[in-house]
């Protein structure tokens, strides 16, 4: 079947005209017929555009020649049967709007509320008057126009569904007579959506209106708010007027705010910096490229500096251009920032100094992690290393040195990050085949190690050269003494060979002075071995020692033979660490020590008491073993003597037990001296070594 009307492609009612397309497929004879029309009746051609005024537009019909207008109470199977097809308008109705629009609605609901907007079209199609079919297509058009998300285009998509299915599926019979009342229907649907549309438009823009309203008022009152609260200063000038500063602003420069509202507001800011933040603002007005922020001094009241972060960004203010400004206070930034640059100035004066004073020291600088590992070094002599850097970086100590000098050194740096203390020993590497002698110095330093490492072979070299220029020299001075020593021994066996070479004598004399003969050439052999160890002494080999063990040993071997003299011995023994020492060499200096205290006390009695007592000084890291009798004083004038060789307090003393006692103690580095007791009787030997982690091999 040919459609009968062509749908509206446009729909606008003014207050003059109302303007529709109507294509008369059916009747192309018809006559449009219109209450008080302008112009009058007239034939119209299949497609025919009229204007009518919309004050006078009650009723239309088009009919064929000779038939009467139409009653509301006519056809009522052609009412029945658009009842009959509403659910299908209905679901052709939805699709062609969906094409326009998002119906996010169920489709139950959507297929209810368009059954129930088709059953009014109808409804309206049937109505009497014109005016009572525009009104009730009218109240349609306005409840579609009230569906959410519904688009304006919705409205033509309408104007074709509606013309094609209740037009469209009209008999041939009935096309002709209802095309003006379907007209009037879509006319109508399409005034009351047009309506609905403009009045909830105006609805929404008024709330839109009242929503911007209330939002610019309650913004305003939230920057307010939030401007006072805020550690910044917050200002607003146009021109070169303020129009709003916040409190923080006025309590940081001193000023009220009037005065600043009076003030230029370049002004607010020092003399120094004002040109610069002037420039600033005009080359953001340029539309230049600027930073976002500058560090500028404001003028406070009391003229006290203050340093500021400020900033600029244009706003709109009562309709006129205005600029926003923020600074945020860093006076304590820049203070500590001109602090922190006065201690990096003096870092790096400080680092100068200490590069070189490293530079003017020849020491040797290493440091090691807590792994022990070596990981970097300083030195201003390359050659002087024992291997290339590449060769002892990342390595230990142990990796590097030969043994034992390497596990020495990894034990001492492995002691100091435990205590976290300070270490200085000394060292022997051979270095193609030749002896070298370094002194370390090791210093705790956060989780690290710094070890500074000094060459002294030329140091030790002298000292040895100088010790045996002095041993020599002792040995001039001893040339006179030692003569009358060996004198009266060479006299005495001179004096027995002449009795047997040159007198008559009996056997048993002669076997009496053969025996004196040995006995002094014994006296002879000891003066002269003791001659020989001092201008040549043979070093014994050094361990960790615990002295209480060559005290216990001592008396051990010889508690007889001073029971057998009625000397009593006492020891009071401390816990301390090991020295380093010669067990055997420490053996003979405590017994030379112990034999001279007995002969003391036995020169004015039968007996006596010795005590033995061990310690150590933490403060000089040194142990200490003192031995003291309660026999006679040694006289004042002798005390500084008492070391000496040949010198001795005893009528038959060789003076030499002493003497080697002390050169012993002198080779470990340590001391030996003797003091007098308090009171009238006593002498105190003291012993002192250093302990084992401060002791060089």
């Amino acid at each position: 079947m040919a459609m009968p009307w062509e749908p509206m492609d446009k729909y606008e009612k003014t207050d003059k005209i109302a303007l529709c397309h109507i294509w008369h497929a059916q009747a192309p004879n018809s006559i449009l017929y219109a209450e008080n029309a302008h112009p009058a009746p007239k034939t119209v051609s299949r497609t025919t555009t009229f204007t009518i005024e919309p004050e006078t537009f009650d009723h239309a019909c088009c009919c064929s020649h000779g038939q009467s207008m139409i009653t509301s109470n006519e056809h009522p199977q052609l009412r029945q049967i658009l009842t009959a097809r509403r659910e299908k308008i209905a679901q052709a109705w939805i699709q062609s709007i969906r094409t326009t629009s998002y119906l996010p609605q169920r489709r139950e609901m959507l297929q209810t509320f368009f059954e129930e907007l088709v059953s009014n079209c109808i409804a309206a199609m049937f109505a009497a008057r014109s005016v009572e079919r525009e009104a009730t297509a009218s109240a349609a058009g306005a409840r579609l126009a009230k569906l959410r998300y519904l688009h304006p285009e919705a409205l033509g998509a309408s104007q074709k569904v509606l013309g094609n299915t209740l037009l469209g599926g009209l008999p041939p019979e009935y096309a002709s007579a209802f095309a003006p009342r379907i007209f009037d229907v879509i006319s109508g649907f399409s005034v009351g959506f047009v309506r609905e549309t403009r009045h909830e438009m105006l609805v929404s823009q008024e709330r839109l209106h009242q929503s911007v309203r209330e939002t610019l008022l309650a913004s305003e009152e939230k920057f307010r708010r939030l401007t006072e609260i805020v550690s910044a200063a917050i200002f607003i000038f146009q021109g070169i007027r303020l129009r709003y500063v916040n409190n923080w602003i006025i309590q940081k420069t001193g000023y009220t705010r009037d005065e600043l509202f009076r003030m230029n507001v370049w002004d607010i800011f020092h003399p120094a910096h004002r040109k610069m933040v002037m420039e600033y603002e005009q080359a953001r007005l340029r539309g230049e490229a600027v930073s976002a922020g500058h560090e500028v001094r404001l003028q406070r009241k009391d003229g006290q500096p203050m340093w500021v972060e400020v900033s600029f960004a244009p706003i709109e203010l009562e309709s006129d251009d205005a600029v926003l400004g923020t600074a945020f206070d860093i006076t304590e930034r820049k203070q500590a920032a001109e602090h922190n640059a006065a201690l990096l100035s003096q870092v790096q004066e400080a680092d100068r100094r200490q590069r070189a004073l490293l530079s003017a020291i020849p020491d040797m600088v290493f440091r090691c992690d807590k792994k022990g590992l070596i990981i970097d070094y300083h030195t201003n002599h390359p050659e002087t290393l024992f291997v290339p850097p590449e060769q002892f970086l990342n390595q230990t100590v142990t990796e590097v040195l030969p043994s034992p000098a390497g596990e020495k050194l990894h034990k001492i740096v492995s002691e100091v990050l435990r205590t976290e203390g300070t270490h200085e020993t000394e060292y022997q590497l051979d270095i193609d085949g030749v002896p070298f002698f370094f002194s370390a110095h090791l210093v705790h330093s956060g989780d690290e190690v710094l070890i500074a490492v000094r060459d002294i072979t030329s140091r030790k070299r002298a000292e040895m050269r100088a010790m045996r220029t002095e041993r020599m020299a002792a040995l001039g001075n001893l040339a006179a003494s030692l003569a009358h020593e060996l004198n009266n021994p060479l006299q005495a066996i001179q004096t027995n060979i002449d009795m047997i070479l040159d007198f008559p004598i009996s056997p048993e004399e002669k076997d009496e002075n053969f025996r004196a003969i040995r006995q002094e050439l014994v006296r002879v052999t000891e003066l002269s071995q003791h001659i020989l160890n001092f201008a040549n002494p043979h070093p014994s080999a050094r361990a960790e020692i615990m002295l209480e063990d060559v005290v216990n040993q001592v008396l051990r071997l010889w508690r007889k033979k001073f029971e057998a003299g009625n000397i009593t011995i006492h020891t009071d023994f401390s816990q301390i660490p090991p020295v380093m020492a010669s067990k055997d060499q420490l053996h003979q200096v405590l017994l030379n020590i112990l034999l001279n205290a007995v002969d003391a006390i036995h020169s004015e009695s039968d007996s006596g008491t010795v005590v033995i007592s061990i310690g150590a000084n933490s403060v000089e890291k040194q142990a200490w073993m003192k031995i003291i009798n309660d026999g006679p004083h040694i006289p004042p004038d002798d005390i500084d003597h008492l070391f000496e060789p040949f010198f001795s307090t005893k009528p038959d003393g060789n003076g030499l037990g002493l003497w080697t006692s002390y050169n012993i103690i002198q080779q470990h580095n340590g001391a030996l001296y003797a003091e007098n007791f308090r009171g009238g009787r006593g002498v105190i030997f003291t012993v002192a070594l250093p302990l084992t982690n401060n002791t060089g091999e």
